[in-house]
C-alpha cells in the first residue's frame, strides 16, 4: 500500500511538472506570437507611413508642373489665336485636370489608410455644403443634357462630421452619378430619424450589376475595365467615401439596377431629434 501511494505520488508530481513544462512553454510561444505581432504590426505602419510620404512627395513633384501646363493653356486661351489652337488647348487643359484629380484622389486614399481610426467630429449643417456641391457640378450636368433635382427643406440639419469629410463625400456621390448617367436626371433628397441624417442621391444611370456591387468598395477596382472601359477614373472614389463615413460613425448604402440607375445613401449620425 506504501509502494501503490508513493507510486501515485510520483505520478502525481510528475504529470503536475509535465504540464508545469508545458505551460511555460506554452506562455513562452505566445510571447514570442505577440512579439511576432506586434513587429509586424510596426513594419506595416511604417510601410503605410512611407507609401504615404513617397506619395505625397512625388504628387508635389508631378502637381509643380501640371500647374505651369494649366497655366500656359490658360494665357494661351485668352490670346487671340485660331480656333483650333483653342481647341487643342482645352483638351491639354482638361487632361491637366484630369490628372491631378487622379493624384489627389490617390493621396487622399493613401492618407486615410495612413490614419485610419475615428476622426474628431462637429455639428455640420448638410444643405448649404450640399447646396454649394451643386452648383459645382451643374455645368457638368447641364453639358450631358442632365439635370440636378433637389428641393432645400427650409431645415438646419445638422450632422456629427466635419466640413471637409461632408464636403468631399458628397462631390465623391455626385461626380460618380454625373459620370455614370448618360441621359435622364439626379435626384436628391433629405431624410431624417431621431439619429441619422441620411441624404440620397439617384441617378438614371447605367447601374451596377449584382455580381459587382459587392466591389464596388475595392480600390482601383470598376466593371468596366481595361482598354475598352466605358468610364474614365481611377476606381477610388467610393473607397474613400466608404472610409470618411467609418471615420465618423457613419454608413455608406448603394442599391443598383443594370440599365435603371443607382440610389447610394450617405448615413450621418446626429444627436439632434431631427424628423421631417
Amino acid at each position: 500500500q506504501l509502494i501503490s501511494t508513493l507510486i501515485g505520488i510520483i505520478l502525481i508530481i510528475y504529470t503536475l511538472w509535465e504540464f508545469d513544462s508545458a505551460v511555460r512553454e506554452f506562455t513562452i510561444f505566445l510571447r514570442r506570437q505577440n512579439n511576432e505581432l506586434k513587429y509586424a504590426k510596426k513594419t506595416a505602419e511604417e510601410m503605410i507611413r512611407l507609401k504615404t510620404n513617397f506619395l505625397t512627395n512625388m504628387s508635389h513633384e508631378i502637381r509643380t508642373p501640371i500647374n505651369g501646363i494649366m497655366g500656359l493653356s490658360e494665357l494661351i486661351s485668352s490670346e487671340k489665336c485660331p480656333e483650333e489652337i483653342k481647341k487643342l488647348v482645352s483638351m491639354q487643359r482638361e487632361s491637366s485636370k484630369r490628372l491631378i484629380s487622379t493624384i489627389n484622389s490617390i493621396i487622399e486614399l493613401a492618407k486615410l489608410e495612413a490614419e485610419s481610426g475615428p476622426v474628431e467630429t462637429a455639428d455640420s449643417l448638410i444643405e448649404p455644403i450640399l447646396e454649394n456641391s451643386i452648383k459645382l457640378f451643374q455645368t457638368k450636368a447641364k453639358s450631358k443634357g442632365l439635370k440636378i433635382n433637389y428641393q432645400p427643406t427650409g431645415n438646419n440639419f445638422s450632422v456629427k462630421s466635419t466640413d471637409i469629410i461632408l464636403q468631399k463625400s458628397i462631390e465623391n456621390i455626385l461626380d460618380n452619378a454625373i459620370k455614370f448617367t448618360n441621359e435622364g436626371s439626379v435626384n436628391i433628397d433629405i431624410e431624417a430619424t431621431k439619429h441619422h441624417i441620411y441624404l440620397n442621391i439617384t441617378d438614371t444611370g447605367i447601374g451596377i450589376s449584382k455580381d459587382f456591387l459587392p466591389k464596388v468598395y475595392n480600390a482601383f477596382e470598376q466593371e468596366s475595365e481595361g482598354l475598352g472601359r466605358s468610364h474614365e477614373g481611377s476606381g477610388v472614389g467610393l473607397s474613400i467615401v466608404k472610409k470618411y463615413m467609418d471615420s465618423i460613425g457613419g454608413n455608406i448604402t448603394i442599391e443598383s439596377s443594370k440599365g435603371i440607375g443607382t440610389r447610394v445613401s450617405l448615413i450621418f449620425p446626429t444627436h439632434s431629434n431631427q424628423i421631417i
